[in-house]
């Protein structure tokens, strides 16, 4: 961590070391508050968290039924007008909150892996899941994630692992995947 800018670093909380890092993610409601997806610590993937700056780390754990919030693969995602309103992605089996990682619920998106999902930045109803899928690689979710629909007619087979809305413009989407990293752009929704 560094609190000047980057011009010095120091490693914060022991909890953190020797760890698989793949993602951290800054709480935009609470700057103390930072998410981190862990890969294979040795009990398996999982989502931690501090709310103290990085002096002391938690793993996400109590707060769901099924043991573990598993964080493989890409970063949570925040709804941008509710915060406390976080997203998981996880392949196959997917985690929400409503209240800020107090308690979780798991879902899946039909017909599809979702490695990546994204969040309308006005309405938090809109949401879409990006990975693979039996035979379209994006679903969209107008409903807070309830139902899903496939869309990403043109992305081929290629899998997913980034996808991003234009916050000028949120019927713009941009996805990245593929084994040479495409990139691609929609600007119909998906």
């Amino acid at each position: 961590r560094s609190a000047d800018g980057g011009a010095t670093w120091s490693l914060p909380g022991d909890e953190m070391t020797s760890r698989n890092v793949r993602w951290l993610r800054v709480d935009p409601n609470a700057p103390e508050s930072v998410w981190a997806g862990i890969e294979n610590d040795g009990d398996g993937s999982a989502l931690w968290r501090t709310t103290d700056g990085g002096a002391t780390w938690k793993t996400v754990a109590d707060a769901y039924p099924g043991g573990r919030v598993q964080a493989t693969g890409a970063p949570i995602a925040f709804a941008p007008t509710q915060p406390k309103t976080i997203y998981v992605p996880s392949t196959n089996l997917h985690y929400r909150t409503d209240d800020g990682g107090q308690t979780w619920r798991d879902f899946r998106v039909p017909s599809q892996d979702a490695y990546v999902i994204a969040v309308h930045p006005k309405d938090p109803q809109i949401v879409y899941a990006g990975g693979r899928g039996e035979s379209q690689n994006v679903s969209r979710s107008s409903d807070g994630g309830k139902t899903w629909r496939q869309v990403g007619i043109g992305l081929g087979k290629n899998s997913l692992h980034h996808l991003l809305i234009d916050p000028a413009e949120p019927s713009t989407l941009y996805a990245a995947g593929g084994t040479f990293a495409a990139v691609f752009k929609s600007t119909d929704r998906g």
